[in-house]
């Protein structure tokens, strides 16, 4: 699941995205107010695609640098800071992305960068 993610990502495809995605998709971020993530949660599988697919974009692919982590018993990628390149000026805040699955599909991705919680558990 995590790899069809990441490689659906590193594509830019949408519509390999989006059937990855379950009709009830969310992306919910925790950055504490420390560091920045989403402010609102994004629903919806073409939503929370585009927002993905967006963030690619700014930041550059991760696909070589997340490595799969377990986080609580449910699948989540690790993700390095990152300090920017000439393509993708905008650096990126080491984070964990936790996914959660229901009928196969990822239900729930929570972007989790606020660094107290983050030293408490990695």
């Amino acid at each position: 699941m995590l790899e069809a993610l990441t490689a659906a990502l590193a594509a830019a495809d949408l519509d390999a995205l989006v059937a990855l995605l379950h009709p009830d998709a969310i992306v919910v971020g925790d950055g504490g107010g420390k560091e920045r993530t989403a402010r609102l949660p994004v629903s919806g599988a073409v939503k929370v695609a585009r927002f993905l697919l967006g963030l690619q974009q700014r930041y550059g692919s991760t696909q070589d640098t997340a490595r799969p982590v377990m986080v609580n018993g449910d699948l989540g990628l690790l993700i390095p800071a990152w300090p920017g390149d000439a393509d993708h000026p905008t650096p990126l805040a080491r984070r964990v992305a936790c996914i959660a699955v229901r009928d196969g599909r990822l239900v729930a991705i929570y972007d989790i960068v606020n660094p107290d919680k983050l030293a408490a558990g990695l």
